[in-house]
């Protein structure tokens, strides 16, 4: 039997030695794997994000609201019953610019709201939203009467929640409209919408018509490129943002409204030249007030007036809308003047039922 006195003592410098290396080994391990399954799961919610974002993107063919359309004008009607009718004390405005980072307050809307109060001879307050579908559904509702949308989530409204489009905004010249511009940096070698596979796209949000829909329609009629099989996509949230993110690197094209972009050259955020173009589409309507379709004809007509007939000289709405080149309400036609854009949605509808081609 070995004595005891001579068995080598146990070193904690050697059991470090031995030890350090195998965590961290194991560690680097644990990193490797943890992060190929997160890779793993981060792409297929990715895929599956694509579904679940068209379908907001779009109402589905059959699941709109049943409202009666008498005059074709593709517009709920007034309902003739006045049971059927809204009546409320107050009418409730919230204008909702998906560009905004943060909550308008309201202080821009002052002028229009009063406006508004005098022409239908109760008072309008403000409101404000940070999700669409919260602002539409208070409209089905009856908690907000009057809203603005942007030109994509006017379709949606209008077939979900009763929504009339009256006024849109228009230059002093009355010129509607502005274009889906795909961007990229200058110096990019990025030349044509076929060169974006394999490349980063940023998008603005699923109901934004050129932040989103009008740009992915057209990488997959035109060229055949989906998200994330195709390209690599993500959502900014704001046009701006997805202009910034050209801007700093984080992506490599982005679509984006030519009045917005326009916006922030004028502002200097953005150095001339630093961004071109690589598509310019078809001309669209750009944002839309409306009201619930529920409110008495005579109300309506009296909101439709006040807008059409408000003066924006050095009001808060020209501070608000002014720098896109706005200077002025028009009536609307939605029947007309949203065509292109429910073709666009109806596009969307294809996709995701597999009938695209």
């Amino acid at each position: 039997m070995q004595n005891p006195e001579l068995r080598p003592s146990l070193s904690w410098g050697r059991v470090f030695l031995v030890a350090a290396p195998l965590a961290v080994i194991a560690s680097a391990i644990t990193f490797i794997w943890t992060s190929s399954v997160q890779d793993d799961a981060r792409s297929a919610l990715e895929r599956n994000v694509l579904s679940k974002m068209l379908l907001q993107a779009v109402e589905p063919a059959g699941s709109g609201l049943v409202m009666a359309d008498s005059d074709g004008d593709l517009v709920a009607d007034t309902p003739p019953e006045p049971d059927s009718l809204q009546h409320p004390d107050k009418l409730v405005f919230a204008y909702i610019a998906e560009e905004q980072e943060e909550s308008p307050s309201g202080q821009n809307w002052q002028e229009l709201t009063e406006a508004i109060s005098k022409a239908v001879g109760k008072p309008v307050e403000f409101a404000s939203f940070t999700k669409v579908n919260e602002q539409l559904e208070a409209l089905r509702i009856g908690q907000v009467h009057i809203i603005g949308l942007s030109t994509g989530a006017a379709p949606l409204a209008v077939d979900s929640a009763g929504f009339v489009p009256l006024a849109t905004l228009a230059q002093q010249s009355g010129d509607v409209g502005y274009e889906m511009q795909i961007m990229v940096p200058a110096d990019s070698p990025i030349k044509e919408t076929a060169d974006l596979r394999g490349k980063r796209v940023v998008f603005v949000r699923p109901t934004s018509n050129s932040g989103f829909k009008a740009a992915f329609v057209y990488l997959y009629k035109r060229e055949g490129l989906l998200p994330e099989q195709d390209y690599q996509w993500s959502f900014s949230l704001s046009h701006k943002d997805s202009i910034r993110a050209l801007l700093k690197g984080g992506a490599d094209a982005a679509p984006v409204a030519s009045d917005l972009l326009a916006e922030m050259i004028e502002s200097g955020e953005v150095p001339p030249g630093a961004l071109r173009s690589i598509y310019d589409s078809e001309r669209f309507p750009p944002a839309v007030i409306g009201c619930a379709h529920d409110l008495p004809a005579d109300e309506v007509a009296s909101i439709r007036n006040a807008l059409t007939g408000f003066n924006w000289d050095g009001t808060g709405v020209q501070r608000e809308l002014g720098p896109t080149g706005a200077a002025r309400f028009v009536e609307v036609n939605y029947k007309n003047d949203w065509a292109n854009i429910r073709r666009i949605d109806e596009a969307v509808r294809e996709v995701l039922s597999g009938d695209g081609n």
